[in-house]
Order: C-alpha cells, then sequence, then structure tokens
C-alpha cells in the first residue's frame, strides 16, 4: 500500500484543509439562507461566496505548484497549470470586484445574473483544474 503511484495524504490534506475550508463561507450563507427562508440564489450579489472559494483554491494549488521539484519532463504541464490558475485567481478577484461595483452601481438584474452564471461557471472549472492539479502534484511528490 505504501508503494502507490499517487501521494494520496498529500492530496486528501488538500481537500480537507483547503477545498474544504474555502468552502464554509459558501455553505454558511446557504445555511443562513435557507433559514431566512431565502434559499433563492438569483444573483451573484446573493451568493458572491462562491468567487472566495474558487479564488482560495486556486491560490493553494498554485502556491503547491510553484513548491514543487518538478521532473523537467513535466515542467511545461506545470507552468501551463500554474498560469492558467494564477489567471483563475486573478479573474475570480476581477469578479468579485464587479459584484461590489454591481451593488454599488444598482445595474439590473439581468448583468447580475449573468455574473452569477460566470461566477459559478469560472468556479467549476477551476475548482476541476484545481484537483486535477493536485492528483499530478501527489504522483510527481510521491516519485521523487
Amino acid at each position: 500500500m505504501a508503494d502507490t503511484i499517487v501521494n494520496w495524504k498529500k492530496f486528501v490534506n488538500w481537500v480537507l484543509f483547503n477545498a474544504l475550508f474555502a468552502l464554509f463561507p459558501l455553505l454558511s450563507v446557504w445555511f443562513f439562507r435557507a433559514l431566512l427562508r431565502k434559499s433563492a440564489v438569483e444573483t451573484v450579489s446573493d451568493f458572491p461566496e462562491i468567487l472566495f472559494f474558487s479564488l482560495m483554491v486556486c491560490a493553494t494549488t498554485v502556491s503547491d505548484l510553484r513548491g514543487l521539484e518538478k521532473p523537467s519532463r513535466w515542467a511545461l504541464i506545470f507552468f501551463t497549470l500554474e498560469a492558467i490558475l494564477l489567471f483563475g485567481a486573478t479573474g475570480s478577484a476581477i469578479l468579485y470586484g464587479g459584484v461590489r461595483v454591481a451593488g454599488i452601481i444598482n445595474p439590473d438584474m439581468t448583468f447580475q445574473s449573468q455574473l452569477l452564471t460566470y461566477s459559478i461557471v469560472v468556479s467549476v472549472l477551476l475548482f476541476i483544474l484545481s484537483v486535477t492539479s493536485e492528483i499530478l502534484v501527489a504522483i510527481v511528490d510521491r516519485q521523487r
């Protein structure tokens, strides 16, 4: 069992301490909205924590990628993943800025609902990419 190709301990730690803790604000808002019987989410201003989640997951994955001694055959793959995730973290922060501006200028609901759709799509894609990256980090880390 110790000879597995993946360092599952490192991956499980990432899931527990990064992904799940990044989900806590999202889940707590969902819980409190349910208590207030306002469970319908129509705009991203109702649920900006989705952007916090994607920002945190990307940032921790980029940190893991930067701290890894990469074999030369994996260098381009890890560089590409790091660049995409760094762009994703920046994009999530910019989208969050858009949410704050939307709250200030009070645009029509169409803009805010589109922003919610983009935020959910971006968060899901970045989470999938982060999980994939962390699995690759665990594989490479195990081979060292």
